[in-house]
């Protein structure tokens, strides 16, 4: 499990859709807001499923930026090519 935690930056006009949104994706919970910025927690089975979870955010109508604040991924192992 891949455990990493997020500050989402959005445009003013559109933060309230913002916030919806990303409350209505099941691995992200959003724990605080603050000056048009969500902080929030992300749960997901690999660092591959939270890289495209932060690519689908990122390109959102509204958001500005996301900041990764931390990232744990300690039972995650990669696949080895031979």
């Amino acid at each position: 499990m891949v455990i990493s935690s997020w500050v989402i930056h959005s445009s003013e006009s559109l933060f309230d859709k913002i916030k919806t949104n990303l409350t209505a994706i099941p691995n992200i919970e959003i724990t605080d807001e603050q000056d048009f910025k969500l902080a929030a927690v992300i749960e997901t089975k690999s660092t591959a499923e939270a890289a495209d979870l932060a690519s689908h955010v990122r390109g959102m109508e509204g958001v500005n930026g996301l900041d990764i604040v931390s990232h744990f991924f300690e039972d995650e192992t990669l696949d080895k090519k031979e």
